[in-house]
């Protein structure tokens, strides 16, 4: 979508002054900023406060102008499983089974929850890749969260994030500039010991392609900070001690996004492509794009292709030699970015993936 934002929708006001501590904990607005101050190319990853005291996600780099593509993570419930700061909150991505061990919730019933918390938006005119999402406007929200800002507070609030962000810093050779941080982390929220600690890695792509090499050579070298979780093997994260660093490669260079300023048609309806991964230069961002070779729709060989995963879960999941099979629609690109013209396939949901081969030798 085309993203030709302005932000003048805040001010200079601050943030603190749309909210009180009845709606969020107090702590959280040590990590507000107010919208003035936000950098449309830092979209990706990154929290905005709606003034209901609920935490909108946001991903990618296409959003509607003055506004968001994204969802509820955290929402204020007394039946919350989630606490922050003293207040309950319910959340909309896991939940604990009969079991009592915390699971993830399938995105369909995801999109139910956030339609519950949203019963009025209009969600008509969303663009094919957001089918999953809400749109927000700015207006709704009393800020957003920073990730630098965060990170610096959240280093001074918890020293044993201090400690482990300049562990990464040193073992990874990084300057300070180039390292931000997401997650629960961005308004302040951190559980101390075995919580996780999720990094924004800024970069160019061959930047960022090479710390995604060094992080690899780390977990091949080491099996003891490979990351498991949910039943699954996530290459682009590591363990520093017994934090769980999880990785969030961004963009710094703006010419190098692949999807930005577009619109998205789609062209037809779900078929099923089987292909191997011949180029994974952007499988690390966010939209994760397959460049596909060996390819087959509906079992009919057929041209090379690209496939658009629009599911941040499955951002480093993929690289070069991988084959995937899975449920897909054939969708056209315009606009003003690298990709405009060309006919991709996209993904929009992780239960579309029929089959991976993906052996890592780690």
């Amino acid at each position: 979508m085309t993203n030709n934002h302005s932000c003048s929708c805040c001010g200079g006001c601050s943030p603190k002054s749309e909210l009180n501590e009845k709606v969020v904990p107090k702590e959280v607005l040590e990590y507000l900023r107010p919208l003035s101050e936000f950098n449309p190319l830092r979209y990706d990853a990154t929290y905005f406060l709606k003034k209901d005291g609920s935490f909108v996600f946001s991903e990618g780099y296409a959003h509607p102008p003055r506004g968001v593509y994204g969802k509820v993570i955290y929402y204020p419930s007394d039946k919350g499983i989630t606490t922050i700061f003293n207040q309950m909150y319910g959340n909309t991505t896991k939940r604990y089974d009969d079991k009592g061990e915390l699971t993830l919730i399938p995105h369909d019933e995801q999109l139910q929850l956030q339609i519950s918390l949203a019963p009025n938006t209009d969600r008509s005119q969303l663009p094919p890749f957001a089918e999953l999402r809400m749109q927000f406007s700015f207006d709704d929200f009393a800020g957003y969260f920073d990730h630098r800002h965060s990170l610096a507070l959240g280093c001074r609030n918890y020293p044993m994030i201090g400690e482990a962000y300049h562990k990464v810093l040193a073992e990874l050779g990084l300057p300070p500039e180039r390292v931000g941080c997401t997650g629960s982390l961005m308004f302040g929220n951190f559980e101390g010991a075995h919580d996780d600690m999720d990094l924004v890695f800024y970069g160019t792509v061959a930047e960022n392609r090479a710390l995604l090499s060094q992080i690899r050579d780390i977990t091949r070298d080491n099996p003891d900070r490979r990351v498991i979780e949910f039943g699954k093997y996530w290459p682009i994260r590591f363990y520093i001690d017994d934090i769980m660093v999880c990785s969030f490669f961004a963009y710094n260079d703006p010419s190098e996004i692949p999807l930005k300023d577009f619109t998205m048609e789609v062209l037809g309806e779900q078929v099923v492509l089987e292909g191997r991964v011949d180029d994974d230069t952007h499988a690390i961002f966010m939209p994760p794009i397959l460049g596909l070779d060996q390819v087959k729709i509906d079992g009919k060989p057929a041209a090379d292709t690209k496939l658009v995963i629009y599911d941040g879960s499955m951002r480093g999941d993929f690289f070069q030699g991988d084959k995937i099979k899975a449920r897909v629609r054939k969708v056209g690109i315009r606009g003003n970015c690298p990709m405009n013209n060309e006919e991709v396939y996209l993904l929009v949901i992780s239960k579309d993936v029929i089959e991976v081969d993906a052996p890592r030798d780690f």
